[in-house]
């Protein structure tokens, strides 16, 4: 009576696994983009947000957005009770440092921009207008360029 080996040798296991190894490989190097292009996302809705929370902040300021030489002074940071301070103060938590953030206002109009996380995305920037894009450099003006 012929005795029938059943399983699978080690050579074909061997081969699997390196297969396996492979493709997992594969997908985690392709991940690391993921996590890089969904930081970029979260800081560009931050400045969308920043720009719904400015207008507020322009009518319950009778009409003006302050003045800003940068990021530091109100509207953009300060108290607890000031929104677009905390929408700034998320930024910097979505991976934006202070250097990376500029921002000008003059009492009617105002523009943040900042470099993104991923730094090879360039700058985003939004501003009073209703501007929402991709920044050419980072500046302290008003208007998105």
């Amino acid at each position: 009576m012929l005795k029938k080996n059943k399983g699978f040798t080690l050579i074909e296991l061997l081969v699997v696994i390196a297969i396996i190894g492979i493709l997992a490989a594969v997908i985690i190097a392709n991940l690391g983009g993921a996590r890089t292009a969904a930081r970029d996302g979260a800081v560009k809705a931050q400045m969308d947000s920043l720009r719904s929370q400015m207008e507020l902040y322009n009518l319950y300021n009778g009409g003006s957005y302050g003045t800003a030489a940068n990021c530091t002074v109100a509207p953009f940071v300060g108290t607890a009770n000031n929104a677009a301070g905390n929408l700034i103060l998320g930024i910097k938590d979505s991976g934006v440092t202070d250097s990376n953030i500029f921002c000008g206002a003059n009492g009617t109009a105002w523009a943040v921009s900042v470099h993104l996380p991923s730094g090879s995305a360039g700058d985003w920037c939004v501003d009073s207008n209703g501007a929402s894009t991709a920044a050419i450099t980072a500046n302290g003006g008003t208007v998105c360029p």
